[in-house]
């Protein structure tokens, strides 16, 4: 069996079959350039002696999703403002699956019984297993990083890799945008030396233009920009709390009764603390073997 990509890449790809030959995986010892159109070509001999060969094309991700609706966490203008990660499972499920099948509502009630926290609106357990549940194909899992620096090279690494839409933990846990793209160079590998000068951001909150929730964190700007992808540079990225300022805070205070509540991963499945002071991002791993709701296990190339 050969794998054949046209343009040639720097390092090697490798196809396998899976163990009844019904299908199969092709990975790479690198990652491929982003916007950039790539046929795969397999050839393979059938254990009859059969030669055969198939091919795929397609283009790898570029920095915004062309085509793919932006939706509001503020489906309710006089709501809460607890679906942002619901608006943003929205907005990946369109991309991938190509079909809106559930409003933000619809998803933020989907997940709550998923929390694996008491996390007023879906945690990073949920919101990885609501996604799996609206799409299997989707195989998105939570990574915690004790730096920002680290979180973020994560998820552009992931971006590149995976072609699917990151999901970023920022506002110390209580917000959900989608990172789409970066600015800035990396290598073919997460080990490689890379310089990200900026991320390119839709944001489910400050993306929402209708006066009537201006209300939420007026001091935040809004912009259309934010529906289709703002370019944010790295040091907003890391100096405001909207953003990757803050690490994720176990306990945080509910607006609903004034009170200190832990949001940290509860449910035994791992020490504690788990979230609390970690960055956490949300990425396509393509890891079919652990549960949705379980911490990612994908090593890094």
């Amino acid at each position: 069996m050969q794998l054949t990509v046209t343009p040639q890449p720097a390092f090697a790809c490798t196809a396998t079959l899976d163990p009844g030959r019904q299908g199969g995986i092709y990975e790479c010892d690198g990652l491929l350039p982003p916007a950039a159109d790539i046929r795969l070509e397999l050839t393979a001999t059938s254990g009859q002696g059969v030669r055969a060969r198939a091919t795929h094309s397609f283009r790898t991700m570029a920095d915004r999703l062309t085509g793919v609706p932006w939706f509001t966490e503020f489906e309710d203008p006089n709501g809460q403002a607890l679906a942002c990660a619901a608006a943003s499972v929205r907005i990946i499920q369109t991309f991938t699956a190509g079909r809106d099948v559930a409003t933000a509502a619809q998803v933020l009630a989907l997940g709550r019984p998923l929390n694996k926290s008491a996390d007023p609106g879906i945690d990073p357990a949920a919101i990885a297993a609501v996604i799996a549940a609206l799409e299997p194909a989707n195989r998105y899992h939570y990574y915690r990083f004790a730096t920002r620096d680290a979180a973020t090279r994560a998820a552009v690494y992931w971006l590149a890799r995976s072609a699917e839409p990151v999901i970023a933990l920022s506002l110390a846990g209580q917000h959900a945008p989608i990172i789409t793209g970066y600015a800035g160079m990396i290598g073919p590998r997460l080990a490689d030396p890379a310089s990200i000068t900026g991320l390119v951001i839709e944001d489910p909150q400050r993306g929402d233009l209708d006066p009537a929730t201006a209300r939420h964190r007026p001091d935040k700007s809004r912009s259309a920009e934010f529906q289709t992808g703002k370019l944010i540079g790295i040091d907003e990225w890391y100096a405001d709390d909207w953003w990757f300022r803050d690490a994720y805070k176990g306990s945080i205070i509910f607006n609903s009764d004034a009170k200190l509540h832990d949001v940290d991963r509860s449910d035994g499945v791992y020490p504690k603390p788990h979230w609390d002071g970690m960055f956490v991002i949300l990425v396509d791993d393509g890891d079919t073997t652990t549960p949705a709701d379980r911490e990612g296990q994908v090593s890094p190339r």
